[in-house]
């Protein structure tokens, strides 16, 4: 097996195959030619991570990664969590928009994880703080709260009462996570992917539009 002429230390046919997915030509400089920078002495094979003797993660692109595989996953996560705050309303109203426009996707989605062992525990967890909540309707004055509202959904204004029975949730204006209750001010019918679309944020902190596409 022969290895790549610019002392990266992968095989010729890993360097080649990247360089023709980046779009690099023939004819270039050797440093650039293989889609990575040459540089001589500074190919690291052991990780840099003080007291790690561990070997580093081999790349096809720039040959290795300065960590061994667990400091790089601690490194990558740290990495991607800093991304997320500095660009975090920009990825939420992406993903808001992505669950808009592919309903059966999120439907598929949100089934695998409600049967998931994950899943099951977060909604033993909610049945245990609906438990331990102050307040308490009953169905006359529930029945109320949804003549109160047209019968309608109070977020995209859908017919509650063309609604299967699945779909017709109840929820609180004030989440019960954020010390919400279960008196009838708080409750307020609403269609079950209008309730997903909100899941457990307060009214002033969504963006109302997204329920009335």
């Amino acid at each position: 097996m022969s290895l790549c002429e610019c002392g990266c230390g992968l095989p010729t046919g890993i360097a080649s195959k990247t360089s023709r997915a980046r779009g690099h030509i023939k004819g270039q400089p050797l440093r650039f030619r293989h889609g990575h920078r040459y540089m001589p002495g500074r190919v690291r094979t052991q990780c840099t991570v003080e007291g790690c003797n561990e070997p580093c993660v081999a790349r096809p692109d720039i040959g290795y990664r300065p960590h061994c595989a667990e400091h790089y996953a601690e490194y990558a996560n740290a990495k991607n969590r800093k991304s997320y705050q500095k660009h975090k309303a920009k990825r939420i109203q992406e993903k808001a928009i992505w669950a808009n426009n592919h309903p059966d996707a999120i439907k598929v989605i949100s089934h695998r994880y409600r049967i998931s062992p994950k899943g099951k525990a977060y909604a033993r967890r909610v049945d245990h703080r609906k438990r331990a909540i102050s307040g308490c309707y009953t169905e006359t004055q529930w029945q109320s709260r949804i003549d109160f509202y047209g019968r309608r959904c109070y977020l995209c204004r859908c017919d509650w009462d063309a609604l299967p029975q699945n779909e017709q949730t109840t929820d609180h204006v004030i989440p019960i996570s954020k010390s919400g209750t279960n008196w009838p001010a708080n409750l307020r019918p609403a269609c079950q992917t209008c309730n997903f679309k909100k899941r457990d944020k307060e009214l002033k902190c969504i963006d109302m539009s997204l329920f009335l596409s």
